[in-house]
């Protein structure tokens, strides 16, 4: 079984003027955890194990192919899927 490593960047903001950032806050990150089993309730788990309320915004970021940062919302699990690959 493939393990990823679950970055949570929490406590920030994110902007998107003047360029896309996020700003402050603390990153965890969640060794080992097994890629079949991530999906949006478990993310949603590590964010409450960290302090984050429910009805917090869930982000996560694109990887592109320069060092620009893209971000879009969390929403279905497909999405999920673009978090563990």
């Amino acid at each position: 079984m493939d393990a990823v490593n679950l970055h949570i960047y929490y406590g920030g903001s994110y902007v998107k003027e003047p360029e896309e950032k996020y700003l402050g806050g603390s990153m965890e990150i969640f060794e080992g955890v097994l890629a079949m089993r991530v999906n949006i309730a478990a993310v949603m788990s590590f964010c409450e194990f960290l302090g984050c309320h429910k009805n917090a915004k869930y982000m996560y970021r694109i990887p592109t192919g320069d060092s620009n940062l893209r971000f879009t919302q969390l929403e279905v699990e497909d999405d999920v899927i673009d978090i563990v690959v």
